[in-house]
């Protein structure tokens, strides 16, 4: 193994559980987790020599997966609209409390329904800046985008999320 490869790996290695996280968060479906991770670190691999490593380690690793991602779920889609399939995803919910385990899962259901709702594009800025605690700045970074761009996505997709959940809350309360 050369000396490129161990520094790789140093560097990369503690790195995979977050990968996987952000692949999840950009809603890859568990089935292809694993393969979706190995490409983003065979993306990676093909161009470390070319990580500046100034910038963010995670913001250029995010970079990777938001595009392998956002191929991934286009091809599916192009896939299953051949095939005519719907699209079907299980969410695991776990826990010693049965009932509060399912309010859990209706929850993050509500929720991942409501990320799904928003385009990709969107959807990354606010992943990164809400979930992953990057400064808007940082996200920018690591997106490729202008900081003003950045800060209008995140905008808008607070704004819709905050509305789609509303909505889901209220014809929740409806069908009761």
């Amino acid at each position: 193994m050369s000396t490129s490869d161990d520094d790789y790996w140093q560097r990369i290695g503690p790195e995979v559980d977050w990968i996987l996280r952000q692949l999840r968060r950009l809603r890859v479906p568990e089935s292809d987790l694993d393969d979706l991770t190995q490409e983003v670190l065979i993306a990676v691999y093909g161009r470390w020599r070319d990580y500046d490593r100034t910038r963010s380690l995670r913001g250029w690793l995010f970079g990777f997966a938001f595009r392998i991602a956002s191929d991934h779920r286009r091809r599916r889609m192009r896939r299953e609209a051949v095939m005519g399939l719907a699209a079907s995803e299980q969410l695991p919910t776990s826990g010693p409390d049965p009932e509060r385990a399912a309010e859990r899962g209706d929850d993050r259901r509500r929720l991942l329904r409501a990320l799904d709702e928003l385009d990709d594009d969107r959807r990354a800025v606010l992943v990164l800046v809400d979930l992953e605690e990057f400064t808007v700045p940082e996200a920018a970074t690591a997106l490729d985008i202008p900081l003003n761009t950045a800060y209008s996505r995140l905008r808008v997709a607070r704004e819709r999320l905050v509305a789609s959940l509303r909505d889901a809350r209220s014809k929740e309360g409806s069908d009761e």
